[in-house]
């Protein structure tokens, strides 16, 4: 294990943009504001240790574990609750959690900028735009065309109130039904929309070849932009309106290569910018950028699922491209979770009667081969795919039907050393 991939990883990643957080801090400084950050992980040692060694800058470590409150990182900066101390800007360490951050703090009442250290590094962002208030123009300048895909995998009927709420907003809506039993009601009801496409697979084939081969068609057909939808995700008001909007501005330039919303139950949380650069997203309520698509390559289909998304947008970035959020744009995923449970354990959050034995499966198989294949193209994306193994490992603990999922888990590391990827044969 090389030194990035050991202690120090996170602490060069942060000082990729080194001078730009520098002077943000001492502009925040010079202001007199209080400044906290937002977790007390690996990546917020890591940030305390570049930016403020001395413990002469940062006035408060927040974060969501309360068994943390009133300990002190080996930094020396102690971990307060925030809801007793007064902070003006909130420096995030993980784009990832920005949304939970700021739910938090809407919840608790605190009014406090956020500054997502992740949006200044991938988007390169300079002291003015950061500190700034963005000059939004989302006025046209293109017309692009625009397609949705919605992949089925055995849906009830209930499904189709998720659809209907993007189905009038796209071009074409393209129905790629992995379900080797289709649901004939729905696909009745399905088929009395405009412009619909149903593709009958009658087996799962998981995300990647659906989202590759609609991509394809779509391309052929002159779609610009395709918004990709889990069968459980439902877009919120003007979700679509707002993407659409962004990817028809000038404010979208030629290396934007999804445009991705907000996932959340909550449409009342209040951001200070447009948009924000992420490292990765969701695919379901992403606009895929379909010339970008081609060029990269696709989905992966060795992966199978899990976590394909995260796959595409890292190799993306690494071929120039972004990926970008826009921060009222709103979708509503797993609607359908009734009987998910979530538990804290040691503080991280677990989720029980979630995952089948498939998941669990393709979690731990494709981080292992994602750990290793971007060990030193990516080495941060591959610590999260390390880290992701060791939390599926910790999940099954707490989760029904233990046996069965740990045995998922002991094919996935066989199947990960032997090299064999795709759909899982059990």
């Amino acid at each position: 294990m090389n030194e990035l991939r050991s202690g120090n990883i996170y602490e060069h990643y942060f000082e990729g943009k080194k001078k730009t957080i520098e002077k943000i801090i001492m502009t925040l400084i010079k202001s007199n504001k209080t400044i906290a950050v937002w977790g007390a992980g690996e990546r917020g040692i890591a940030f305390l240790n570049v930016y403020d060694p001395r413990r002469e800058r940062i006035h408060y470590v927040f974060d969501k574990n309360e068994k943390k409150y009133g300990t002190k990182l080996q930094t020396g900066h102690e971990i307060v609750d925030y809801h007793n101390v007064n902070a003006d800007v909130v420096f995030v360490m993980n784009s990832i959690y920005e949304m939970d951050i700021k739910e938090a703090l809407t919840h608790a009442g605190i009014q406090v900028d956020v500054i997502n250290i992740d949006n200044i590094i991938l988007g390169n962002l300079d002291e003015k735009r950061v500190l700034e208030k963005e000059q939004i123009d989302l006025k046209a300048v293109r017309n692009v065309n625009v397609a949705a895909v919605t992949i089925l995998y055995n849906p009830n009927l209930a499904v189709y109130d998720n659809i209907i709420t993007y189905a009038n907003d796209v071009d074409i809506l393209y129905i790629y039904d992995n379900s080797r039993t289709p649901n004939e009601k729905l696909i009745a009801k399905l088929k009395g929309l405009q412009h619909v496409c149903y593709i009958a697979n009658q087996d799962n084939a998981g995300l990647s070849e659906p989202i590759n081969t609609v991509a394809k068609k779509a391309l052929s057909q002159g779609i610009d932009w395709l918004f990709t939808f889990d069968q459980d995700s439902k877009a919120g008001n003007c979700m679509m309106e707002r993407m659409i909007a962004f990817a028809q501005s000038k404010m979208c330039d030629e290396r934007v290569g999804i445009i991705a919303p907000n996932i959340t139950q909550e449409e009342h949380i209040v951001f200070d910018c447009c948009y924000t650069y992420f490292d990765k997203v969701y695919q379901s309520g992403a606009m895929h950028n379909l010339i970008v698509l081609k060029e990269v390559g696709g989905y992966d289909e060795a992966l199978f699922i899990d976590p394909v998304d995260y796959e595409y947008c890292v190799r993306m970035r690494l071929h120039g491209y972004s990926v970008i959020k826009i921060n009222n744009a709103f979708l509503k995923h797993n609607i359908q979770d009734e009987n998910v449970e979530y538990r804290f354990v040691d503080g991280k959050k677990m989720v029980i009667n979630k995952y089948s034995s498939d998941r669990y499966y393709y979690i731990c198989r494709n981080n292992l081969y994602l750990s290793d294949k971007y060990q030193s193209l990516d080495p941060v994306f591959a610590r999260e795919c390390e880290d992701s193994v060791t939390k599926i490992q910790k999940n099954v603990e707490v989760d029904i039907d233990v046996d069965k999922h740990k045995a998922a888990i002991d094919k996935a590391f066989k199947d990960y050393k032997e090299g064999t990827m795709g759909k899982v044969k059990w």
